[in-house]
C-alpha cells in the first residue's frame, strides 16, 4: 500500500518528519503532495493504479472518494452526527437539535452550531441570538474546497454552550484505542500526549465497545464537570494529530493493513 501524505498536515512542524521516519521504518512507500492552487490536481501526480491510502486534509479524502482509490479513506456516511449521536447518546456532550441551515432556530442567547457532516464546510463555533441571521448569510458566503458549500439545505447540529476544561482525541484503530493527546485547555490551544490519563482511555474503551462508525476512526473528548463526553467522531485520514505517539500509530495502522479486515 502507498500512502499519500498531503503536505497541508504539518500544520504542526514537524508532523510529517515524524510520520515519514516511522514509515521509513516499516518500509512503507509514500508520497508527499500538495493541491495545485484554485484545482483539484495534486503536485506530483500519484500513481492510480496502486492501492493508495490518503492522510490529509478533507480535499484529498473527497478526492479519493470521488476517484476511487484502495483502500481509500475510512469516511461513511456512519460518520453523520446524526448517525453516532443516536448511537452514542449516552457518551455525547451536545445532543442538540438537528434541522437544514435556513430553518434553524437560537433558543438560547448564546448556542454551539456545526455541521454534522464528517466533512465540516465550517468549523463548529458560538453564536449569538443577536447575530445569528447575518452570521448564517455570512457563512453561505465561506469559501468551499469545490465539494463542500454551505447551503440552506446544509445540516447544522445547535446545542446550549457547556463549560470545557479540557478536550482530547484519539485515535482508535483496529476498534480499540491505540494513542491520545491534549490539544486544548480552557480554551487554550495546547497540545500535549495523552496516553497515560485513564480517564480519557476508560472513556475511548466505553465507546469503542459500545458502537464505532469504523474500526479506524478519531474520537474527541471533553473534560466537563459531568465527567468526559464524547464531542465528535472525525474521519482518521483527514485528523489532526497534535501529540500523539506517531510510532504507536503507525506501528498499529501497519499491523491492522496487514490484516486486511477493514474492507
Amino acid at each position: 500500500m502507498h500512502w499519500v501524505l498531503e503536505k497541508a498536515i504539518d500544520v504542526e512542524v514537524g508532523t510529517i518528519d515524524i510520520l515519514t521516519r516511522e514509515l521509513e521504518a516499516w518500509k512503507q512507500p509514500y508520497d508527499i503532495v500538495q493541491f495545485v492552487p484554485f484545482s483539484h490536481e495534486l503536485y506530483p501526480q500519484v500513481d492510480r493504479s496502486q492501492p493508495l491510502f490518503p492522510l490529509g486534509t478533507t480535499s484529498l479524502v473527497r478526492l479519493s472518494q470521488a476517484e476511487g482509490w484502495q483502500p481509500g479513506a475510512f469516511l461513511n456516511d456512519d460518520f453523520d452526527q446524526t448517525v453516532w449521536s443516536r448511537e452514542l447518546s449516552d457518551f455525547t456532550l451536545n445532543q442538540g437539535t438537528f434541522s437544514p441551515l435556513a430553518y434553524a432556530v437560537m433558543t438560547e442567547d448564546k448556542m454551539f452550531i456545526r455541521p454534522t457532516s464528517p466533512i465540516n464546510s465550517f468549523g463548529g463555533q458560538i453564536v449569538s441570538r443577536d447575530c445569528f441571521d447575518a452570521w448564517r448569510e455570512s457563512a453561505y458566503e465561506l469559501p468551499t474546497n469545490g465539494y463542500d458549500a454551505v447551503t440552506p439545505e446544509t445540516i447544522v447540529a445547535l446545542a446550549p454552550v457547556q463549560q470545557i476544561h479540557s478536550e482530547y482525541r484519539v485515535f482508535v484503530v483496529g476498534g480499540k484505542p491505540i494513542t491520545a493527546s491534549r490539544y486544548r485547555f480552557h480554551g487554550v490551544p495546547m497540545h500535549r500526549n495523552a496516553d497515560f490519563n485513564n480517564e480519557v482511555l476508560q472513556a475511548a474503551f466505553a465507546v469503542c465497545d459500545r458502537w464505532l462508525p469504523h474500526r479506524n476512526c478519531v474520537l474527541d473528548f471533553a473534560d466537563t464537570e459531568g465527567g468526559m463526553r464524547l464531542i465528535e467522531i472525525n474521519c482518521l485520514n483527514c485528523s489532526g494529530f497534535y501529540r500523539v505517539d506517531m510510532r504507536k500509530l503507525v506501528t498499529e495502522f501497519i499491523l491492522e493493513m496487514k490484516l486486511n479486515i477493514w474492507q
